[in-house]
């Protein structure tokens, strides 16, 4: 087998699409946000969660969270981790992954 032709035919996504549109997309365009979770969930998993209005809105109201610290001393995160866990077809890999 030559592995140098079958490398040719491998192409890797290094996301810059999907961070893109993650960055340009509002909080109230609700059905982008649905399909930039439901492609984030089909990369890893391959099944689709059923995303509400209410998880977007929520995710959207981490916003100002910028450090990583901030992350583990805003109380919203573990809501908003919370919602996520319980949104079918949403285990704990997606929603760290989200």
């Amino acid at each position: 087998m030559d592995y140098q032709e079958v490398l040719s035919r491998f192409t890797y996504d290094d996301g810059t699409d999907i961070r893109n549109r993650i960055s340009a997309v509002e909080a109230g365009d609700y059905r982008e946000n649905r399909d930039i979770i439901n492609e984030i969930v089909l990369w890893k998993m391959n099944r689709r969660p059923q995303v509400t209005e209410e998880l977007i809105d929520a995710i959207f109201s981490l916003k100002e969270i910028k450090t990583p610290l901030q992350v583990l001393t805003d109380e919203k995160t573990g809501r908003v981790v919370e919602k996520l866990l319980q949104t079918k077809g949403m285990q704990l890999p997606m929603a760290s992954t989200v």
